[in-house]
């Protein structure tokens, strides 16, 4: 991963000088995550690549979007409200310590704060960001499962009563999307299991 990070600075012309690779490789490991970790960024990345892979996108586009992913959940905790506006602002502080130009690093900050999931999303861009970050919900049942717990590891300090609650109100907003995966692409992929998945989900709580 160490070397993927240096290929995409080498990418833009600048290198990492500040060692803000260590920087994230720490944050992503604090003892507190279960679920959003250093291994969320590597699933992210591997959907990016398949996405890419066979829909292939200018550096623009593909640029922004590995970047975003990078820094999406540098900064999180689960009972704090801004975590994403932390992630962007800290994204935004590191990219311009690096040298890399402001509308590049607007477009980081405005793919971070899209995974708030609170909105419409309208440019191919920020669907594909939306869909890697959700592409969890329809991984396979036994993943799934995995998942579930993580999060529920992440929130252990809530009482079971409230988190079942809470959480099913959450799935049931997603369920009850017309559709969960704005792409062509993730939507062929992961809307069915992810629907499945999360029925299970709902079912267990």
């Amino acid at each position: 991963m160490k070397k993927r990070w240096e290929m995409l600075l080498r990418k833009l012309g600048v290198s990492d000088s500040g060692d803000f690779y260590g920087e994230l490789h720490t944050l992503y490991d604090e003892p507190h995550r279960a679920y959003h970790t250093f291994q969320h960024i590597v699933d992210c990345l591997t959907h990016l690549d398949h996405y890419l892979l066979h829909h292939p996108l200018p550096d623009e586009y593909a640029v922004p979007l590995e970047l975003a992913i990078w820094y999406h959940d540098v900064i999180y905790a689960p009972f704090r409200a801004d975590n994403e506006e932390a992630s962007a602002q800290l994204a935004a502080e590191r990219l311009a310590a690096l040298g890399l130009d402001a509308l590049l690093i607007a477009d980081v900050v405005a793919l971070i704060l899209i995974t708030k999931h609170d909105g419409l999303t309208a440019a191919l861009n920020e669907t594909l960001m939306v869909d890697i970050d959700l592409a969890a919900l329809g991984s396979s049942k036994e993943r799934y499962a995995v998942y579930e717990a993580a999060i529920r590891q992440e929130y252990k300090r809530v009482p079971l009563l409230i988190y079942r609650r809470k959480r099913r109100e959450i799935l049931r907003a997603f369920l009850q999307r017309d559709r969960i995966y704005g792409t062509a692409f993730f939507y062929e992929a992961f809307e069915a299991q992810a629907r499945v998945n999360l029925a299970w989900a709902i079912e267990q709580l």
